[in-house]
């Protein structure tokens, strides 16, 4: 099976299956095209260390560490507007379930998002938003942004 990308209207590339894709991610409960009318294209993420740093009147610094923060993660992509196929529903309000099903004030339970196909990146995230633009009515194109918090290192080992 091949995986298509659209570079430019009118304008189709496809990978075949035994090439690598640029990058691999798997959303808990995200279904693959074109069962679910959206792809993602994008992965946004930040995390920090809990410091604190403190000057001495003798000219030394130190340095006090906490651990690390909660962090912040982002997965964007494109929904299609249009039923493809005689479907019932479209790809935004696919993404709008999706959410509804997931986030946290619902759910109250973590999401798991993996990135790359070796397992290493491996993450618990708390969905806490999602926000959507039809930026291209013509061609029938949705933005969507799943918006998460995400734990840190040693709370994912911890289960």
């Amino acid at each position: 099976m091949a995986s298509i990308f659209v570079t430019s209207p009118g304008k189709v590339v496809a990978f075949d299956s035994g090439e690598t894709l640029p990058l691999s991610i798997m959303l808990e409960g995200w279904q693959s095209f074109p069962s679910f009318r959206a792809i993602v294209t994008s992965v946004n993420g930040e995390s920090a260390v809990r410091y604190q740093l403190r000057h001495a009147l003798d000219k030394n610094v130190f340095c006090y560490i906490f651990g690390e923060q909660s962090g912040q993660l982002s997965i964007g992509g494109t929904a299609f507007s249009d039923s493809c196929n005689g479907g019932r529903i479209t790809g935004p309000e696919q993404v709008s379930q999706y959410y509804d099903k997931y986030r946290l004030s619902k759910s109250g339970a973590p999401v798991s998002v993996q990135i790359g196909i070796s397992g290493q990146i491996r993450l618990r995230c708390l969905l806490v938003g999602l926000r959507q633009q039809l930026n291209d009515g013509q061609q029938h194109l949705a933005q969507f942004q799943l918006n998460f918090v995400s734990y840190s290192p040693e709370a994912n080992s911890r289960g």
